[in-house]
Parts: structure tokens; sequence; C-alpha cells
């Protein structure tokens, strides 16, 4: 698991003026933010939704739940209108065939491309955010309770249980997690969702401990590399990304802790 440094910025700090390095090509930004603070469906997060945000998190019957929806969305939007320009609540998102959140159209000025993804797991968010590769990231809070055995059994492959067994028992709960949130961010990279099955997707780790994810769809399937890291301690996280047939390295990681 990939130990990374957070550099903090706010809602003060222009992404234009190279205070936090342009986006440039070649780039992919990794945001963490805490969502843990008591927030109320009637502040400021709420008032900067979409209406089908607000429709959604209305839904949320645990209030909790909806307040860490409210606030990780919330946040998105604010981090999104640096990159562009614009004012949160005039960023629109819509949803691609496979439920994959993107950019509309007239959210992007000119012929400006953003990319990005979000996950969210208890107190904390992670976000991705690139102009020209596809990612997909994936959070989990490392729950000491979860029967991560019998799990197991049911979402990884045959190899996948042999390799986590073979691990010593203090490091499986890791082994586990790290494995989970691959095969999630590969999923989500790929925008068919986690719908799709984990169990479609095979994870294989190298000797210097990275990772690549195998997705095995219709055709030939496809190939994503992946980088673990925990953003705060007790949480996993994972971010895949598919390497441009034109540029074969990965590309340049820069991470930010969102103070708003």
């Amino acid at each position: 698991m990939t130990g990374v440094d957070f550099i903090s910025f706010g809602m003060d700090h222009d992404l234009s003026n190279g205070a936090m390095g342009h986006l440039a090509e070649g780039e992919i930004h990794v945001w963490r933010a805490n969502i843990s603070g008591q927030e109320s469906p009637l502040n400021g997060d709420y008032g900067i939704l979409s209406d089908l945000e607000k429709a959604r998190a209305d839904r949320l019957r645990i209030a909790k739940a909806r307040q860490r929806f409210i606030r990780s969305h919330a946040i998105l939007r604010q981090i999104l209108a640096k990159y562009l320009d614009r004012l949160p609540p005039q960023i629109e998102i819509d949803n691609l065939p496979g439920g994959k959140p993107a950019l509309a159209e007239k959210s992007v000025p000119g012929s400006e491309i953003l990319r990005f993804n979000l996950a969210h797991s208890q107190d904390w968010m992670v976000v991705s955010v690139s102009r020209d590769f596809e990612t997909g990231i994936d959070l989990e809070f490392e729950d000491p309770k979860v029967d991560f055995k019998q799990v197991s059994k049911h979402y990884f492959l045959t190899d996948e249980q042999t390799w986590l067994a073979n691990l010593p028992e203090e490091a499986q709960l890791a082994a586990f997690y790290r494995l989970w949130t691959c095969k999630e961010a590969v999923l989500k990279a790929d925008g068919r969702g986690i719908g799709q099955g984990l169990g479609r997707i095979h994870i294989q780790f190298d000797t210097d401990e990275s990772a690549r994810g195998f997705f095995a769809g219709e055709g030939t399937g496809q190939s994503w590399l992946i980088r673990s890291f925990s953003p705060v301690d007790g949480y996993d996280a994972a971010l895949a990304f598919k390497t441009r047939a034109s540029a074969a390295v990965e590309p340049k990681f820069s991470y930010y802790h969102w103070s708003g």
C-alpha cells in the first residue's frame, strides 16, 4: 500500500494560477476530503446540488448517509468548478450508459475535456481528475469486523483467494481491502459499473507490488493499471487508469486535500 502526502488547499485557491500546479496533459490529480461534519440539508451544500442530486439525497432515510451524500457531491462540484472556472451550481453532470458520471457538454468551455470519478466511505471521500485519462477510483473503510474470508469466497477468483489465504494472518484484512478496492476501481474506470460483478475482474500483483486489473468482458477484454494507496489511516483506496497507446508511461500524480 503506497503512502502519499496530500497538500492542503481549499475554496480560496485558484487552480489556474499555478498554486496547485496546472492540470496538464499526462497528469492525474487525486483529492481527498473529510465529509464527517454536521451538515444540514438546508445549508449551502444542499443548495448547490442539481435537482437530481437533491432528489437522491432526499430519498436517503438515514441522516448520516444523507449528510455524507450531500457533502461529498457538493465538494465534488466545488473542485470541478475550480478547474472549469465556473460556479459550482453551473456544473452539469450526466450519467453515461453504464452509470459513470461525466460532465455534460455544456458544462465544458470550448473543447476542454475534464474526466473525473468519485468515491466515498464513512467519513472520507476521494476524487480523481484528469484531462486525458479515463479513471476509476474506490475508497473503503477498513472494517475489522467484516468477515472477509466469507466475502472473498463470493467475489474473488480462486487464485485471488489462494493469494489472500497464503498471507500472514495479520496481513490478510488489509490485503482483502486492497484487492477489493482494485476490483471496484477497474469496474468504475471501465464505466460498466460494479453491477457487472467483482468476479469478472482479475487482479494481478507484480513483484514490485504494483497492480494490474484484467476485465473479462466481451471480446478480448481490457487491461487497466492500478495504483493502491491509503489516503488516511484506516482507509484503503485504489485508482485504475488506462495508459494511452501513444504514451506507455504512467501519468504524473499529484495529491491534494480539500480543506474547503
